[in-house]
């Protein structure tokens, strides 16, 4: 397979976002800003986006919400997530 370069997406998102996740307490993967695992080694969470401004490749985002499930199987930086996504 070829080398492909990737160029970075022009995107910018302000809004809120509500976390909630299995840990035994606050999210130590965000307070830690992944440096620390999740408290059970994974983490089972979800989140709620409300994009009050926003663009994605010149796309307006503004007035969108977004839900996630996700499931990660340890440190958040790590990848490996699987994650379902609904969009309003």
């Amino acid at each position: 397979m070829p080398n492909r370069e990737m160029t970075p997406a022009n995107w910018a998102i302000k809004g809120e976002l509500f976390l909630n996740c299995s840990c035994d307490v606050f999210c130590p993967c965000v307070v830690s800003l992944g440096a620390h695992l999740p408290t059970e080694g994974h983490c089972h969470a979800w989140m709620g986006i409300v994009i009050d401004e926003g663009h994605f490749e010149g796309e307006d985002l503004a007035g969108l919400n977004v839900g996630l499930l996700v499931d990660i199987p340890g440190r958040m930086g790590e990848g490996n997530w699987k994650v379902a996504a609904y969009v309003d």
